[in-house]
């Protein structure tokens, strides 16, 4: 015979499956299981998962960002 899921199990699986459906947006997540946007942080670090958003920075933006840095000044060729 199987042995039943724990608590902690089924709660695994229903904040991963809703991240899934989601986006990994945390908001959409708290909405869909009823909770805070701070219990589903709390629950992911628990299982030692960290969600970073995604930024877009246009890369003509990024390039004179490198080129400005001072540590790398001099030290890097930047390709383009």
């Amino acid at each position: 015979m199987k042995k039943p899921k724990t608590i902690d199990q089924l709660e695994k699986e229903a904040i991963f499956e809703s991240m899934d459906r989601n986006g990994n947006n945390k908001n959409a997540v708290a909405r869909e299981l009823g909770i805070s946007p701070a219990t589903v942080r709390n629950k992911l670090a628990k299982y030692g998962v960290t969600v970073v958003r995604e930024v877009v920075v246009p890369i003509s933006e990024t390039l004179n960002n490198e080129r400005n840095f001072e540590p790398y000044q001099g030290k890097v060729k930047l390709r383009g």
